[in-house]
């Protein structure tokens, strides 16, 4: 009996050694630091951004209504409606991180890269699960996390009805 009840003990003991291991300190604060975040960026592996970007070149509209429900859309810079502009726009509005998604061919993507010199995350708009989770990247690179988690719970709401 004795040995058993030890033996339990010293279970007991080292589950929650080990539960401990895996502690950090949560922020308490007013504010809760957003930056630097990493996502998923496909093939191209991660996305980690030190800062919020102020300037988001957006060259698929329908990543730039996702921004505007977020509450992000004033971080959109401009782009002309010619595509033969676009390199030369580009250039001259200096964007933080540009945003594409799967929709947007490669080569365009290419030059929009080689014209601007920065990150580049494409939204996985392929599926119903790409949407949730670019929304849910798209909140987090904007510094809109909380935004993007409530829209996340409304697409998931919403696809809950129609099933």
């Amino acid at each position: 009996m004795r040995k058993a009840l030890a033996a339990a003990v010293a279970l007991a003991a080292a589950a929650l050694l080990f539960a401990a291991c895996g502690e950090r300190a949560e922020p308490t604060g007013a504010r809760v630091p957003t930056f630097p975040v990493t996502v998923d960026n496909g093939a191209d592996g991660e996305l980690t951004l030190r800062s919020q970007p102020q300037r988001l070149a957006v060259l698929d509209p329908d990543v730039a209504a996702i921004l505007e429900a977020l509450g992000a859309g004033g971080l959109i810079v401009p782009m002309p409606p010619q595509r033969a502009q676009e390199a030369s726009a580009l250039r001259s509005a200096h964007p933080d991180l540009l945003i594409a998604s799967t929709a947007i061919d490669t080569p365009r993507l290419d030059r929009a890269r080689a014209a601007t010199g920065v990150a580049a995350y494409v939204a996985p708009l392929d599926s119903y699960a790409g949407l949730k989770r670019a929304v849910h990247d798209l909140g987090l690179l904007a510094g809109q996390p909380l935004a993007g988690r409530r829209l996340v719970e409304r697409l998931v709401a919403a696809q809950a009805r129609v099933d």
